[in-house]
């Protein structure tokens, strides 16, 4: 399967409707080239995610699924996939960057995340890499980059799960937040895993945020203070969709023999890279 790397010089302060003609003239001349183009992933900022909702909203059509929730009262799944000249563009965020946005979540401060009667905090990943055999440095706590890769990765590794199990049992609130969604990227990230098993990690964390979000609500918590960022809820049910999106379309409108589905492949990161290397 060809991964297309598209580049156009443009500045940092331009709106949606600004970069919606360009994205889809990028779209729209790839598909015309007889380019198969199954997803475009942004890395989540406001303006790319804007972006997308453009390019639902104006697409020629629209595939809908809905998936119901498997509790009585709970939110169904809504899957929209717009189609471009015939083709379906499965719109998702770049796994990568979405667990640094669940690592800067826990790190920020702006909110305190109340799980049940646990919360998850910074000071307890702060205590955690001071002590011996930890698995994260404290470069990973103190004066950090938030857009280190490999510090995200290291919190959100099995190590550091299995560290603050055995050390810290009653941390469970970091526990089920480091679980729940790192295993919601290992969607996207796992070469190994079957797809059912990679939908189930992906529902799980739907469910979870429903359940979070239920929680809150009859307890009498305000959402903006206890829950993730509206940014990160955005981003999450994006890329939760995103995924389902990605197996619907080769389910239904590829080619499976030819072009089989590799989620870790639908990113952003080649583009990245290929900037890195210029």
């Amino acid at each position: 399967m060809p991964i297309i790397v598209a580049t156009i010089p443009i500045p940092n302060n331009l709106n949606a409707e600004v970069l919606y003609p360009m994205t889809w003239k990028i779209l729209d001349g790839l598909i015309d080239q007889k380019i198969q183009v199954i997803s475009y992933a942004c890395n989540g900022t406001e303006v790319e995610r804007a972006v997308q909702r453009l390019i639902i909203e104006r697409a020629d059509s629209t595939i809908k699924h809905i998936l119901k929730h498997p509790q009585k009262g709970g939110t169904n799944i809504n899957v929209v996939i717009p189609v471009i000249k015939g083709q379906p563009v499965a719109i998702i965020q770049d796994s990568k960057h979405v667990l640094k946005t669940f690592h800067n979540n826990l790190f920020s401060g702006a909110q305190l995340l109340v799980l049940g009667n646990h919360i998850a905090v910074y000071e307890h990943i702060h205590q955690l890499a001071y002590e011996n055999n930890s698995p994260l440095y404290v470069r990973d706590v103190e004066r950090l980059d938030r857009q280190d890769d490999n510090a995200a990765t290291r919190l959100f590794a099995a190590d550091t799960l299995k560290y603050l199990c055995d050390n810290h049992p009653d941390y469970l609130g970091e526990i089920v937040y480091l679980f729940v969604f790192r295993e919601h990227i290992d969607a996207y990230q796992n070469c190994s895993l079957m797809h059912n098993e990679h939908i189930k990690l992906v529902l799980q964390a739907r469910y979870f945020l429903d359940s979070w979000e239920t929680f809150l609500t009859a307890s009498g918590y305000s959402k903006t203070t206890y829950l993730l960022s509206r940014e990160a809820l955005d981003i999450t049910c994006i890329i939760i969709e995103g995924y389902l999106a990605l197996v619907l379309i080769h389910h239904d409108h590829v080619n499976a023999m030819l072009t089989p589905l590799y989620p870790w492949l639908h990113s952003s990161e080649a583009c990245e890279h290929t900037f890195g290397e210029a």
